[in-house]
Order: C-alpha cells, then structure tokens, then sequence
C-alpha cells in the first residue's frame, strides 16, 4: 500500500521529469519555458518541508529558483550551461533523498 510519503515521492519526481522536458525544449528551441519550470519548481517546494533529511533538496530548488529570476529580463540566453546544471542538480538531489529515504526504511525495518 502507498503512503503520503511515497505519493509525495512519485509526485515529485513527476515535476522533476516535466522540469528534464521542459528544460530540454527551452535549450533545443528557445521556447519560453522558464515560466513553467519556475511554477513546476515551486510546486515541488510546497510538497517539502524544511526537515533534515530535505534541507539539500530545498536548498537546490531555491537556488535554481533564484537562479532562474535573476536570468529572467535575458531569458537564459547566455547560461543555458546554467538552466542545464541547475536541472542536472536537481535530479541529483532528488536521487539523493530517495536513497536517505531507502536507508532509514532499511534500518528502521531492521
């Protein structure tokens, strides 16, 4: 059976998928993704609460949000480097809790 955390979980690696599209379009066709990935990232923000085991994974968000504001009057055009990083980190994050996560289950089933 699911829990809370497990659907929060799935949640939010499916905005973390549509950010990976949503970036991939904005680099190949310059499209005017930024908004979106900007909605999409506070999206997952709600869904964490600042707790330890989430602090790296909310601090990358707010980095990319940050990031992602201070590029908005040039539309990313000379830090798609940037854009690209920020995405690749968020998944790395994202990979890196889920692997917390797995370990405390682990050790608490124990």
């Amino acid at each position: 059976m699911a829990t809370s955390e497990n659907l929060q979980e799935l949640e939010i690696e499916e905005l973390i998928s549509k950010i990976r599209k949503l970036t991939n379009e904005y680099l190949f066709t310059g499209s005017t993704a930024i908004s979106d990935i900007n909605s999409g990232l506070h999206s997952i923000k709600d869904f964490l609460s600042p707790g330890d085991d989430t602090l790296d994974l909310l601090s990358t968000v707010d980095d990319f949000i940050e990031n992602i504001n201070s590029h908005t009057n040039h539309y990313f055009s000379t830090n798609n480097l940037l854009l690209k990083d920020n995405t690749i980190r968020l998944e790395e994050e994202f990979e890196n809790l889920k692997q917390k996560k797995n370990l405390y289950r682990y050790l608490f089933s124990i």
